[in-house]
């Protein structure tokens, strides 16, 4: 070996450590913690292109599969936060809807939005069910709030920041 090639070894070795650790956007997570003041009952109705509507309970989102990710809230002043909860697009393929519809999402305090999904075909949207460790109550942001993982990906915060709905109740196809 030339010692060109063995200066740029401790470079190269780094680079390859550092790509060998890079951990998922959106790694999967096993459980909710416990929580014995989570709420209950349907938490989340998706109504489909056709009308029909599908309500989920906690324990419904939970068993569609769970992801976490650390993203900057800019509803929290861009504090980063651990969030929990199932991806959007298991809830939608679940409910039978496209992942390139049009949304209309609907809060309990009468608030609404619409979304595009077709941007954003490759971007783990969370339907977050807990914050930092603890069940996301009505009172903070909860109990489904929809989740953008900004940590990861370049997304417009004039587009997306009005999508970062708490306290979601309702997702209708448009």
């Amino acid at each position: 070996m030339n010692n060109a090639v063995l200066r740029s070894f401790p470079l190269l070795l780094v680079i390859l450590l550092s790509a060998c650790s890079h951990r998922p956007v959106a790694e999967p997570v096993a459980q909710l913690a416990l929580a014995t003041d989570a709420a209950d009952g349907v938490l989340l109705r998706v109504t489909d292109s056709r009308g029909q509507e599908h309500p989920f309970t906690r324990t419904q989102l939970a068993a569609l599969g769970l992801v976490g990710y650390t993203t900057p809230d800019p509803a929290l002043k861009n504090r980063k936060v651990r969030y929990v909860g199932p991806l959007l697009s298991s809830v939608l393929r679940a409910a039978k809807v496209s992942q390139n519809s049009r949304l209309l999402l609907s809060a309990h305090d009468r608030y609404h939005t619409t979304l595009d999904l077709k941007p954003l075909a490759d971007v783990p949207l969370m339907l977050a069910l807990e914050g930092d460790g603890k069940a996301l109550k009505l009172s903070d942001q909860g109990p489904v709030y929809l989740v953008f993982p900004y940590q990861a990906y370049r997304l417009d915060h004039n587009l997306y920041d009005a999508a970062w709905v708490w306290q979601l109740e309702r997702v209708t196809v448009k």
